[in-house]
């Protein structure tokens, strides 16, 4: 066989086992009539999975719907000069709900105006919808929308087999910007179902008239995890920054979060949870290396109910409020140990029993909190021998200076009940 028939029988043969790679192609959106469709659903339309949707700079007045395609949609400049509005229908501006894998990828958009696609009574996903689907969310601001449930995004599945269904959700939402969205329930997001994984996002000024300014976890079968995220100047009536909870035995995992300047007006009964709540039975709630300071109106974090699960390692200190607040009594079947409880405005333990018992009351020694710099100094007795405690497992300046006080005030802080 000759070089030449050889290469050609190598091509035949690479396009029958990986159709969708010879014949890929890049789609350019540029809101003129030299690209190759005139907007961008028109280029979804026109597409295959595993194309490109190249989109250039500019404000898209759209609706969008990714119609089932695993195909890369982005912006070619970044999402501070690429904007998708939905304003002009009251509808969610993108809807991902027909399967879409995690090879289905937005990435590089400002997403605003949406107002939630309906379901029933109410509205979900003022944003983003993602329903019964996976894709990939990455690097976009999602800013001043709103819906019922999910501000910005909503993630759920129909659940009709929920012990089989709910692998089949599991988006990846990862370096996004949830800025201004508002809802009832999860101002910036909102999940209860799946597998959802949601790292390195910034939370900034959301709002929730109800619980999960910042976001709410929810779970009625799944396993969804927050990482790395930070959670700033949020706001709900319970939760202002996270919001987690759930039932049927799923688990909740937050780690390495930071969670600061949120605030909650709280429920009378109940409380508020400033930086933080857990709530609802038949929930375990993973919540490791945590930095949980300086929220308002309802201290760090509320523990409601009886979830289950483990909190440690992390770092809870000078909340408006108590550190830890159990609303309902001390929950029996968390494990709270390992954590560093400091300068918690009306003390660090309201009501939770003997969990301070555990943990370390000492000054966390911040770097420059001023500033926003919450990791710790060389000396700071969070990198004690139980291991680090906060989001940031290393220290970030050298030793800094160490607030004074008594043993007697210390004692105080640990130990004031929960009126």
């Amino acid at each position: 066989m000759s070089p030449g028939l050889r290469t050609s029988v190598a091509i035949l043969a690479l396009s029958l086992f990986f159709p969708i790679l010879a014949s890929a192609r890049t789609w350019h959106v540029t809101g003129h009539p030299n690209g190759d469709a005139p907007t961008i659903q028109a280029a979804i339309d026109s597409s295959a999975s595993g194309d490109t949707v190249l989109v250039a700079s500019g404000t898209y007045n759209e609706n969008i719907h990714l119609i089932g395609k695993n195909i890369w949609l982005h912006s070619q400049s970044g999402p501070d000069v690429t904007t998708i509005d939905g304003s002009q229908i009251a509808e969610s501006v993108v809807v991902i709900d027909s399967s879409e894998s995690n090879a289905c990828v937005l990435e590089g958009f400002t997403i605003t105006g949406g107002k939630g696609h309906i379901f029933g009574m109410g509205r979900y996903g003022g944003g983003v919808l993602i329903y019964n689907a996976s894709p990939t969310l990455h690097d976009n601001i999602i800013r001043d929308n709103q819906a019922g449930d999910g501000g910005g995004v909503y993630i759920s599945g129909s659940g009709s087999d929920p012990v089989v269904d709910y692998l089949k959700v599991a988006p990846n939402i990862d370096g996004n910007t949830f800025i201004q969205n508002t809802a009832t329930y999860g101002g910036g997001l909102n999940t209860n179902f799946g597998r959802p994984v949601i790292t390195n996002n910034l939370f900034l000024q959301n709002t929730a008239a109800d619980w999960g300014g910042g976001a709410s976890l929810g779970v009625s079968w799944g396993t969804p995890s927050a990482s790395y995220n930070t959670f700033r100047g949020n706001q709900a009536r319970m939760g202002g920054g996270l919001h987690v909870g759930g039932g049927h035995g799923g688990r909740i995992t937050v780690t390495f979060n930071l969670i600061v300047q949120n605030t909650a007006t709280g429920y009378p009964s109940i409380g508020a949870g400033g930086g933080v709540s857990v709530y609802y039975n038949g929930t375990n709630v993973l919540m490791l290396n945590n930095t949980v300071v300086d929220n308002l109106g309802g201290g760090g974090i509320l523990f409601s109910t009886e979830p289950g699960g483990e909190v440690a390692r992390n770092i809870i200190a000078q909340n408006s409020g108590f550190g830890i607040d159990c609303g309902y009594g001390p929950p029996s079947r968390i494990s709270f140990h390992d954590n560093l409880l400091w300068a918690n405005s009306d003390g660090n333990n309201g009501g939770c029993g003997t969990w301070g018992t555990t943990s370390v009351i000492a000054d966390p020694e911040f770097c420059v909190p001023a500033s926003g710099n919450y990791s710790v100094s060389t000396t700071s007795p969070a990198l004690g021998p139980g291991g680090p405690m906060g989001a940031f497992t290393e220290p970030g300046c050298g030793s800094v200076a160490v607030q004074k006080s008594t043993w007697g005030a210390l004692k105080t802080r640990a130990w004031r009940p929960r009126p």
